[in-house]
C-alpha cells in the first residue's frame, strides 16, 4: 500500500535519503522507518542499516559536548568519563514503528537519561547505606525525599544526560524468547517444539566512552555532595549496570572513572551549531552491490566499508538501462552523497 505524502514531507524524505540533510538517527527511527508491509524482516533490517549509518557530524558532536561542559561548569559540577565493558542498550521499551526502540537525544546521539542515572545512583546508595538510607542526611540532600514525605523536597544534585564522549558504533543484536506459548497462552508445559521468533534490536558496541556529569542546584551548597553523588553513580554503573538487559551482561562500565576538565578552549573556533557551514568537498570512488527499491530510491552497499548508501536513480549514468538487482557497480561519492553510478 502506497501512502501519498504532501510536498514538504516528500522533500524532507528525499533530502534525508540522498544524504543531503543532517543524519539524525532518532528522526530516522521514529519518522522514516521503512514500510513493513512488503517484507517485515527486510524492512526492519533496512531501517536498522539507516539508523546505524546516521550520525551527527563530528562538529555537531563536539559542539554538543562543549555546551554540556559549559552548563555543568555553571552548575558547579563535575564531568567524568567511563567505558562500557560490553554492549549497552538503552530505551529498549520505547514506543516506535518497530517492536523495540533505542534512546537517542535530540541530536541523534545515544543517550542515558539523567533521570535514569539518578535512579541508578540512588539504588547504589541504598545498597551501601542499607535500611537506614532514608534517614541519612547526605542521602536526602543528594536525592531529596519521597513525594509522600512531609515536607517533600527535591535533591540538591543534578544528574545530566550522558552521551558518548567520542566516536561510537551501533550494531544489530538478536534476542530469541523461548516458550512463548507457555508463558503467554496458558500452555500447561514448555515444549522444545515451540516456535522461536528472533527479535532484532540495536545496541552500542563494547568499549564506548561516555561522558557523565553531575552538578549542584545551589551554588552555595557543599561541593562534597556532588563528589558523593558521583561516587554513588560510579558504583551503580560498575555494579548494577545502566539500561536494559543488565541481567545478561549489558550496560556495565569499567573503572577507572576519568575526570574531564571543564575548561573551554578559547582557541576553538567551531560554531555552536556544529560547524555545519561549507567545508572542502571530499570525493571517493568505490564498488558496491545494488539493491533495488520501489520508486526512485535505490540502495548500494560499499564493498570496502560495508556502509549502506541510499541514492536517487538520477545518479545512474546510463539512464536507459539500470543495473540489475544485486549487481556490482562503480560509484562516485561526494561529501557523503552518491552522485554517479555505472557498470
Amino acid at each position: 500500500m502506497s501512502i501519498p505524502y504532501n510536498l514538504k514531507t516528500r522533500r524532507v524524505w528525499e533530502n534525508r535519503a540522498f544524504g543531503q540533510a543532517g543524519q539524525n538517527a532518532s528522526l530516522i527511527l521514529d519518522k522514516f522507518a521503512h514500510d513493513v508491509s512488503p517484507d517485515i524482516i527486510e524492512a526492519k533490517q533496512d531501517t536498522w542499516d539507516d539508523v546505524i549509518a546516521a550520525k551527527p557530524s563530528d562538529g555537531l558532536h563536539k559542539a554538543h559536548l562543549k555546551r554540556l561542559k559549559q552548563v555543568v561548569a555553571n552548575a558547579h559540577g563535575r564531568c567524568f568519563s567511563m567505558q562500557t565493558e560490553w554492549r549497552l542498550v538503552a530505551g529498549l521499551g520505547q514506543k516506535g514503528p518497530l517492536e523495540l526502540g533505542f534512546a537517542f537525544d535530540r541530536y541523534g546521539l545515544p543517550v542515558l537519561h539523567g533521570s535514569g542515572l539518578k535512579g541508578l545512583a540512588r539504588a547504589a546508595a541504598r545498597s551501601e547505606l542499607g535500611a537506614d538510607a532514608e534517614q541519612n542526611a547526605t542521602f536526602l540532600q543528594v536525592f531529596g525525599t519521597e513525594t509522600t514525605a512531609d515536607p517533600a523536597a527535591s535533591g540538591n544534585v543534578i544528574f545530566f544526560d550522558a552521551v558518548p564522549l567520542a566516536d561510537y558504533a551501533l550494531s544489530v543484536d538478536i534476542m530469541t524468547p523461548q516458550f512463548f506459548n507457555y508463558y503467554n497462552s496458558g500452555q500447561s508445559f514448555a515444549k522444545d517444539s515451540d516456535k522461536v521468533t528472533p527479535i532484532s534490536f540495536l545496541s552500542l558496541t563494547p568499549n564506548t566512552d561516555f561522558l557523565f556529569a553531575v552538578g549542584s542546584r545551589d551554588s552555595s551548597a557543599d561541593n562534597a555532595l556532588v563528589t558523593q553523588a558521583q561516587s554513588w553513580l560510579v558504583a551503580g554503573l560498575t555494579t548494577l549496570g545502566a539500561g536494559a538487559k543488565t541481567s545478561t551482561g549489558y550496560g556495565y562500565f569499567t573503572l577507572p572513572a576519568k575526570e574531564i576538565s571543564l575548561t573551554i578552549e578559547t582557541t576553538d573556533t567551531e560554531s555552536v551549531t556544529g560547524n555545519l557551514t561549507s567545508q572542502p568537498q571530499t570525493t571517493y570512488q568505490g564498488k558496491g552491490k545494488i539493491k533495488h527499491n520501489n520508486g526512485r530510491l535505490h540502495k548500494l552497499k560499499d564493498e570496502n566499508t560495508g556502509i549502506l548508501h541510499t541514492f536517487s536513480i538520477d545518479a545512474y549514468l546510463d539512464k536507459g538501462k539500470q543495473p540489475r538487482n544485486k549487481a556490482i557497480v562503480n560509484f562516485l561519492l561526494e561529501d557523503g552523497n552518491i552522485v554517479k553510478v555505472w557498470q
